[in-house]
């Protein structure tokens, strides 16, 4: 098996598992994938950004975590390459892989609606969508596209199917 990477902000202790969402966890690949590169771009951005000023206040993820890295020291630490830092991260950090991904679907309405289509062929795009409907401040617009599509059963199913 491969090297796994996390990226992760030594200023926040938090980080992203690339593996929680649907993306490759291995270097490069977690930067070329839109749901990871769109991450860190919206985690980094500044608040000069006229861009980041107009959505802000679309939901609680977006207010929470949008802009929140900014000016902080990131760095893709290898499992293999850097085990004991990798580890010391996973065990010590906040992993905010989940609410990062719940703050982009706030904000593209578009991948909201390719992700749902993905996740009724696959377990590897429903888990982490019915991740997000679990969070506490899941927006009830994604709850209720969660169980418009996979009904109200979607909780167990989750629970009867998740990797870890």
């Amino acid at each position: 098996m491969g090297e796994s990477f996390v990226i992760a902000n030594f200023g926040k202790e938090q980080f992203l598992n690339p593996w929680r969402i649907p993306s490759s966890e291995r270097f490069p690949s977690i930067l070329n994938n839109s749901y990871m590169s769109t991450s860190i771009a919206w985690l980094v951005c500044g608040s000069n950004n006229s861009w980041y000023s107009r959505v802000k206040e679309r939901g609680f993820y977006i207010k929470e975590y949008m802009g929140s890295w900014y000016g902080n020291k990131l760095d893709i630490v290898g499992s293999q390459s850097e085990e004991d830092l990798y580890r010391a991260i996973q065990s010590e950090f906040e992993d905010i892989t989940i609410e990062v991904f719940a703050m982009l679907l706030e904000g593209q309405q578009d991948w909201l609606e390719e992700l749902i289509e993905e996740a009724r062929k696959s377990s590897y795009y429903f888990e982490p969508l019915a991740e997000v409907g679990l969070l506490e401040h899941c927006s009830r617009h994604i709850t209720f596209e969660i169980v418009g599509h996979f009904g109200n059963d979607w909780k167990e199913t989750y629970y009867k199917n998740k990797r870890y």
